[in-house]
């Protein structure tokens, strides 16, 4: 019998050497994905709207083209909010973004920076809330930017991290194909790029997130310090 995971080639995980080569593919991706990603942007974006009080710090690890981040400081304009990004490309069109932002006068709080996400630019135990969208599987050392996450939060903090399941099943994956055709196979490149539970529970360990809760969200896994909403979920041992 074929293993469910082949339908799509998602039986073993594929990294993505380079993702944003260039600056076209970095506005590409996001043209995509603020008509296919706007949900997924918000269910990240309302968990941290949720648990940022007044004056609280945050921090998005991997912010890519800057979405999440704009749309949590729309939401807490009074929040001091930073959006760490390693590659270049991606970068500058979030920062183009931002200037849109600026332009049409919004009183935000936040700044975007290019830093190398295995040595953030924090002291320790800077951050209230440190959280990440959809950008684990494009780490190249994962446990040490997840080390790096929870040492700058405080101990009293929230860290919030979603990434794609791998292996959330090929149901899932065959609904979003069926509005992406433009994007389909990025999609797909994304997806193999992703962790089964087993891989990711043990990149957690190296990390020292020992009594996180780990859920699985329809394509995602949601990756958390405190206990959700989400029902079942796991906690790494």
């Amino acid at each position: 019998m074929e293993n469910k995971h082949s339908i799509f080639n998602l039986d073993c995980r594929v990294a993505i050497e380079q993702q944003f080569s260039s600056y076209q593919e970095a506005v590409d991706y996001d043209r995509v994905m603020r008509k296919t990603a706007l949900v997924s942007y918000l269910k990240t974006g309302r968990q941290i709207v949720k648990r940022a009080g007044k004056g609280m710090k945050i921090v998005e690890v991997g912010t890519k083209s800057g979405m999440v981040s704009f749309y949590v400081a729309g939401q807490k304009p009074k929040n001091e909010l930073v959006g760490l990004e390693d590659n270049s490309h991606i970068l500058e069109v979030a920062k183009d973004n931002l200037n849109l932002i600026y332009w049409a006068n919004a009183d935000l709080d936040i700044e975007l920076e290019e830093c190398e996400l295995t040595k953030l630019p924090f002291e320790d135990g800077y951050a209230d809330i440190v959280f990440s969208h959809s950008a684990l599987h494009l780490w190249k050392e994962p446990a040490a930017v997840l080390r790096e996450c929870l040492r700058i939060c405080k101990r009293d903090g929230f860290i919030f991290i979603d990434d794609s399941n791998r292996w959330a099943g090929p149901g899932h994956v065959s609904f979003i194909l069926q509005f992406i055709k433009e994007s389909a196979d990025a999609f797909l490149e994304s997806v193999r790029a992703g962790y089964n539970e087993d891989e990711l529970m043990e990149i957690l360990k190296e990390a020292g997130m020992q009594g996180f809760y780990v859920y699985k969200d329809e394509l995602d896994f949601i990756i958390s310090n405190q206990e959700l909403e989400y029902e079942g979920g796991s906690r790494v041992e």
